[in-house]
């Protein structure tokens, strides 16, 4: 028997004579090759995307680049000259260690091809690359002079080496070692390319891990020049005899591989398209789908390999066989849309219960390379059927034909999206044109019969293809946006919510969806009147349709309202993205006098213009133009800006990769004049203090003082400039109170004292940080943020904590730039007044009266004067500004509470009052007017409604009241004519249900006051709760509002906000019920206690002797 000792002795043997014989191992070595090789390839594709960002016109570029360099490296006489010095290189070195030492040499380089870009772009004017043609032209050039040379030297490492290694090889075995070297080749490079991504890139960055490959490449190629390595003379290559053979092959053979190869260009993006529905669309995802495809033509290859020692008989048999992959390939991706629901189910188990990242990242990019390398496999199999296999290899994979039509599907495809024609005709048209291409090539050489569960399954797989229109039904990218990005739907699927629920527990209603060039955008209703739009399921940006009535979104309006302010002037101000369209119309508040809105996707655009702009559109201001060009571009063309703006996606996606390097922002700081303001916004709310720390750590490489100012939960704006001046500058105060600034910030509900109030870390705060936090500088050579982010995203932690841990202590308030400019103390003065509006809003309950004496009492207590100089007397004491008016306010009011019927005018002389903003009468004067509305209900319905409306949606997160939420609710449904049409009645509702929903759970957190008052609001609420479900019926019947599961919408009421509002008032009743129990027991024991004292009394009475003067009878004398 074995001991420990022999059996660890035994294992040592075995792994060394495995570990031996693969050093020397010639495939094994290959295999290292491509693997080290693989770090070199990601760096330089990443390098160049990142540089010139991720448009349609920059991915057709590179697309084209590749193809360029694949077919020059597979084509025999593709190149007719060749210069001198090269033809004298060749003849010393080797051509796989000459294309190892230029790709070796480009990934030094990558750092100074940003000035080749710039200096592309200074050949081509503004006007001209606004056009598609002129910019695909562009970035062509610029992806030929980055990605061509490295695609050639990749295929001509493998072909060179292979054909060297193989030289010295029996006759007979040539060919098969030549394909077998092809394919550990291969096998290494994906295996690099997937290994230095999802390990090495996130920690060290791809510039490092690329930087000791080459010098370990660099030793090799010594190491084999050192050993006498030479150049072989072959008077016939084995990659010029395979391309012969493939060359001598039928031009319609090649015309169907070409079709065949076109049609899986276009499904890989589809396919790519729908994974960014189920995930982020980080650059895992379309790196995955490519090295999928990649996956799946190594095994094919593999497979042919095997084949060559059969007789012609067995291969075209085989061949035969083989064509039914593309039948099985098309019915493959029916079934993956067929398989919607379980991919959603996964997703959302994996998201809401998995905290491991790892294991979450390899089961979804798992599930990508399954689904995927189908493809790959399919596109090597119908090769076999029209050539030899002894000439099916990876260089003759590269043919012309093949990439060229590659690539033109997968361009064709995108361009299509672009152009309106929907996601499901596309696929289905991939999906119909495989089988047409199958029963082309079956027509021609039907030789062999299948066996019987052959055909059935051919029957089933054509039948399924076929029916291929009908599975759009189980794929749908709204319903993928509306489960898979929301923390509240993961929270609720953890707590064992019906699933059918989970896709109402909010009001949110899906409006339209069209597709992008880029992603797929829905457009979501919500609070009645406010809209939310999606890309690929993240949030992209939110918009009020009237703001009057529903505030904008403060993230939106302060990225523009902040550095308009600090800049002492703005005059030129650059918009970078427009995702919404709330910025702009913040922005044309200003006295600016030229702003350019930077938005190269039409789609973003036609939105804006069709819900954003809808009642006043900004493209018919004159100091507004757009320009239709990707950032990188317009940076480099535009004249120096006063502000720029730049509002990307969220971080981790691959859309928003090029816009946190240090070479966008050394191209912001060129494009900025000697005072410039640059603004970007950053979402972290997923992040630890990390990625912040090195977001601001390559912005501050790039501005002599950077910033950062919390708009939001998780969400700062990063403010960076070069001017000695700073960030904080004189004069900022007085720009907050001007009335355009103010004007924007009552969109959102705010005073101008309220931005004062914000936290911010400066650039001396953040000098501290760094200190104890090194920030790593993130460029498109290392991509640190772009393949850590995804990681970082997933990370389970509570990153909210870790952020304050590192950052708390260094937090101010905005208030501290302005601190020396309050000479008259009127911020401190406006706090005090934000701090009682902000408790009169929790605690007036709908009351609202109760403001009234608190803003007399100021106003008469502590009363407010300037001195003004009036002409002909002098300085003069007067009443400020905003007391007065205070005042006149009550005025008008009181005349209107006063008169016997209350006429329009009254309602304008008191709503004038609202603007500009004032904390103490802005908000309670909507409540006034809705409480006077109310007194006149047929004349003013509509305005009641508007002005119920208003104090709603702009009230504290804190407010409990129900009253004005219950009349709006009544007011909907007893009179529909009160708004335009049905659609947005029925979102009116939906969002009062929410609201009154959030104030009940609020109301059960807190003490319970007059038990009368609260059943009565309970009252009121299930009374117009009743209401609105019979309204839900009548929606059901309006074609636009049949998406939404009105059904599973009262169902999920009914359990969380009808069925706990009746218990509650079970439980008010029999508290109620025992409060008067407990009165009347009071009552009694106060009576008996009582009684007690008067029977102890009596008896102290009856105990004492008895005196003559009591026992006397006093007579009143007769008058």
């Amino acid at each position: 028997m074995f001991g420990r000792r022999e059996l660890k002795s035994f294992l040592t043997r075995q792994l060394t004579t495995l570990l031996d014989v693969a050093i020397h191992s010639l495939s094994f070595r290959l295999f290292l090759l491509g693997l080290l090789l693989g770090p070199l390839v990601l760096a330089i594709g990443h390098h160049h995307m990142t540089l010139v960002g991720s448009s349609l016109a920059a991915r057709t570029g590179a697309l084209i680049a590749i193809t360029f360099g694949l077919a020059w490296a597979s084509s025999r006489n593709f190149w007719s000259y060749t210069p001198v010095r090269r033809r004298g290189l060749s003849r010393i070195l080797p051509v796989w260690i000459l294309s190892i030492l230029g790709l070796i040499g480009w990934v030094i380089l990558l750092p100074y091809t940003g000035e080749l870009q710039r200096w592309l772009a200074s050949m081509f004017s503004v006007d001209s690359l606004t056009h598609s043609g002129p910019r695909v032209l562009y970035y062509t050039l610029l992806a030929i002079v980055s990605l061509t040379l490295p695609a050639r030297w990749i295929v001509r490492t493998a072909d060179a080496l292979a054909g060297d290694l193989v030289g010295t090889e029996a006759n007979n075995q040539k060919r098969t070692s030549y394909q077998r070297y092809l394919l550990r080749y291969g096998t290494g490079l994906v295996s690099g390319i997937a290994f230095s991504s999802l390990v090495l890139a996130p920690y060290f960055g791809l510039q490092i891990v690329a930087w000791c490959c080459a010098t370990v490449l660099i030793v090799v190629c010594i190491e084999r020049l050192v050993q006498g390595e030479a150049v072989k003379e072959h008077q016939a290559p084995f990659r010029f005899q395979s391309l012969l053979q493939d060359e001598r092959s039928r031009y319609v053979d090649k015309l169907w591989q070409a079709g065949i190869w076109a049609t899986i260009g276009g499904t890989l993006y589809l396919l790519q398209r729908m994974f960014t529905q189920y995930m982020p669309g980080t650059v895992y995802v379309s790196l995955f789908v490519w090295l999928g495809f990649a996956i799946g033509l190594l095994w094919g290859l593999q497979f042919i390999a095997r084949r060559q020692g059969e007789c012609q008989q067995s291969q075209e048999k085989a061949g035969s066989a083989l064509l039914l992959t593309l039948v099985g390939v098309s019915a493959w991706t029916v079934i993956l849309f067929l398989s919607s629901d379980v991919l959603l189910n996964g997703s959302l188990w994996i998201s809401a219960y998995w905290s491991k990242t790892w294991m979450i990242t390899l089961v979804r990019l798992s599930a990508i390379i399954i689904a995927v390398a189908p493809l790959g496999l399919t596109a090597v199999c119908v090769l076999y059927p029209a050539q030899p296999a002894a000439s099916i290899n990876i260089v003759s994979c590269c043919r012309w034909h093949r990439v060229l039509a590659l690539a033109t599907g997968c361009v064709a495809v995108q361009w299509s999206l672009a152009e309106g024609i929907s996601f499901f005709t596309l696929m289905t048209g991939c999906q119909w044109l495989l089988l047409a291409f199958a029963g082309l090539k079956w027509a021609e050489t039907w030789k062999f019969s299948y066996s019987k569960p052959v055909v059935a399954c051919l029957g089933l797989a054509v039948m399924l293809v076929l029916a291929a229109p009908l599975a759009d039904r189980f794929f749908d990218a709204s319903r993928t946006a509306k489960y898979l990005f929301s923390s509240d739907i993961y929270a609720a699927y953890r707590n064992g919510t019906d699933p059918i629920e989970l896709g109402v527990l909010s009001d949110q209603r899906l409006v339209e969806q069209v597709e992008g060039e880029s992603a797929t955008y829905t457009v979501w209703s919500q609070n009645g009147m406010q809209q939310v739009i999606r890309a690929d399921g993240m949030p992209r940006g939110v918009f009020s349709l009237n703001s009057s009535i529903v505030p904008e979104s403060p993230s939106e309006v302060l990225q523009t309202v902040i550095p308009l302010n600090l800049h002492r002037a703005p005059h030129q101000v650059m918009l970078l993205g427009a995702p919404s369209g709330s910025a702009v119309k913040s922005c044309l508040l200003f006295p600016i006098q030229e702003l350019t809105c930077v938005e190269a996707e039409e789609t973003v655009l036609k939105l804006a213009r069709e819900y954003s702009w809808k009642d006043q559109s900004p493209e018919e201001d004159v100091r507004y133009q757009h320009w239709d060009l990707p950032p990188q571009i317009a940076l480099m063309q535009a004249e120096p800006q006063d502000v720029i703006i730049n509002n990307p996606p969220m971080s981790m996606l691959q859309r928003a990769t090029s816009y946190f390097t240090q070479e966008f922002y050394q191209s912001v700081a060129q494009a900025l004049t000697e005072d410039g303001l640059f603004c970007q916004r950053f979402q972290h709310f997923d992040y630890g203090p990390q990625p912040l720390c090195d977001v601001v750590a390559t912005m501050r490489s790039a501005f002599r003082s950077v910033c950062t100012i919390r708009t939001g939960a998780g969400e700062v704006i990063l403010v960076g400039t070069n001017s000695d001046a700073g960030v904080d500058r004189d004069g900022f105060l007085d720009r907050l109170r001007k009335p355009h600034s103010r004007r924007a910030l009552a969109s959102i509900g705010w005073d101008w004292a309220v931005p004062l109030e914000i936290l911010q870390l400066d650039d001396d705060a953040w000098t501290d940080i760094l200190k104890d936090n090194p920030g790593r500088i993130n460029t498109a050579a290392n991509g640190r943020l772009a393949y850590g982010l995804p990681h970082e995203m997933l990370r389970w932690g509570n990153k909210a904590v870790e952020l304050q841990q590192v950052a708390g202590q260094h937090f101010n308030t905005v208030y501290a730039w302005v601190e020396e400019e309050d000479d008259d103390r009127q911020v401190s003065h406006r706090f005090e007044e934000l701090k009682s509006l902000r408790e009169l809003q929790t605690t007036a309950n709908g009351k609202y009266w109760v403001y009234r004496s608190s803003v007399r009492k100021r106003v008469q207590d502590k009363p407010r004067t300037v001195i003004k100089q009036v002409r002909g007397v002098g300085p003069e004491e007067r009443l400020h500004e905003e007391d007065r008016r205070r005042l006149e306010y009550f005025q008008s009011l009181g005349n209107a509470f006063q008169a016997r019927e209350i006429t329009l005018d009254h309602l304008r002389d008191i709503e004038q009052f609202t603007q500009p903003y004032d904390p103490l009468v802005t908000y309670f004067a909507h409540m006034e007017l809705a409480a006077l509305c109310e007194r006149e209900p047929e004349k003013f319905q509509s305005e009641e409604l508007r002005h119920l409306l208003h104090t709603i949606f702009y009230g504290s997160s804190q407010d409990r009241s129900i009253k004005s939420i219950a009349r709006a609710m009544k007011l909907l449904v007893e009179h529909p004519e009160v708004v335009e049409n049905e659609t947005e009645r029925a979102d009116l509702l939906n969002s009062m249900l929410q609201m009154m929903k959030a104030r009940w759970m609020l109301r059960g957190h807190m003490p319970v006051g007059s038990l009368g008052m609260s059943h009565k609001d309970i009252t009121d609420s299930l009374e117009v709760i009743e209401l609105t479900f019979d309204e839900f019926e009548k929606f059901e019947q309006i074609p636009e509002l049949q998406s939404y599961a009105w059904a599973a919408r009262e169902k999920h009421l009914e359990r969380f906000l009808v069925s706990p509002l009746r218990t509650f008032r079970s439980q008010l009743s029999i508290a109620q019920a025992k409060r008067e129990h407990d009165l009347e027991m009071s009552e009694v024991k106060n009576a008996n206690a009582t009684l007690q004292k008067e029977v102890e009394a009596d008896a102290a009475k009856r105990d004492q002797p008895a005196s003559p003067i009591s026992n006397a009878v006093f007579e009143a004398p007769n008058f």
